[in-house]
């Protein structure tokens, strides 16, 4: 087989892998949308917050593995109830720019003092399971590579499931479409954004401690993250959870043959360019946020 193939084979799973990464922290960035308004611009800082802090337990700590990931989901829901109550819940009606604003500005208050903690060292977060090269034709992929694909899918299936059979599903899905009617009917709208923002930041340490052994994390990276990852959620059709999905792999695949034939000094930009892609030609990715803009204007 040539180095062509070859190429095309070992792209397409690292787009694979990356890809889930997007619709992971994307899944996130839905969620919280979808019950609140909001689009938390901060949701890569729990990426690197979740990788960061997962390093931290097991390597600085020494503590075991199970006790680290669940120390950082606790430390993830602990960050976004706060991010709740003391830079969301105080606002008194704010529109959806200011709400960008608090989430950019939380955001960065992270990313600082994730600076002030880790430094500005790139970090190789340790693997739950020893690393595994498996032989799928002439590519070879990571067991690491298994293990985020097979979370992720986790993650979506088990949330439709919980969102067409629980109450706590019908009660999302009610405040989505409406939460003032919603909130007649005895859901507890407030309750169910703090719930929903747990949930995102949840997600979004998750996708760090599953991307963190194949890529050095250090406290800069999860704004990158989380850009890409909002790209994929407005490619997959902002509010789908499984556009999230789709998006998400659809932007990984694109970055990882764009590197593989182009230029991989260039992975970043191409992101870009499908943003812009989306802005000239598919601007139907973006209608919710616009009707947010009419209804808060």
């Amino acid at each position: 087989m040539d180095a062509q193939m070859m190429l095309f084979q070992q792209s397409f799973w690292s787009g694979i892998t990356i890809g889930f990464i997007y619709a992971l922290i994307a899944l996130g960035f839905t969620i919280i949308f979808n019950v609140s308004k909001i689009l938390n611009i901060a949701q890569g800082e729990f990426t690197m917050i979740g990788a960061l802090s997962l390093y931290s337990f097991v390597t600085t700590l020494n503590s075991p593995y199970w006790v680290g990931l669940l120390l950082t989901v606790v430390l993830a829901s602990v960050i976004g109830w706060f991010m709740v109550k003391m830079a969301i819940n105080p606002l008194k009606k704010p529109d959806i720019l200011t709400m960008i604003v608090v989430t950019v500005a939380f955001g960065e208050i992270l990313k600082g003092a994730a600076f002030l903690v880790w430094g500005s060292d790139n970090f190789a977060i340790p693997a739950l399971f020893k690393s595994v090269s498996i032989p799928v034709f002439s590519a070879n992929v990571d067991s690491q590579t298994i293990l985020i694909i097979a979370v992720s899918l986790l993650i979506y299936f088990g949330f439709r499931w919980v969102n067409k059979n629980t109450y706590f599903g019908r009660a999302l899905t009610a405040i989505s479409g409406d939460p003032y009617a919603a909130g007649l009917m005895g859901i507890h709208v407030k309750r169910m954004v703090l719930v929903v923002f747990i949930i995102g930041s949840i997600m979004g340490s998750v996708a760090g401690i599953l991307a963190g052994p194949l890529i050095t994390m250090s406290y800069y990276q999860g704004s990158m993250l989380g850009i890409k990852a909002f790209i994929a959620a407005l490619l997959g059709g902002l509010g789908s959870y499984g556009g999230a999905i789709i998006g998400g792999l659809i932007l990984g695949l694109f970055e990882a043959y764009a590197a593989g034939f182009v230029s991989s000094l260039l992975k970043d930009a191409f992101s870009f360019i499908v943003l812009l892609v989306l802005l000239v030609f598919l601007p139907s990715g973006l209608v919710s946020v616009k009707s947010l803009y009419k209804k808060n204007g």
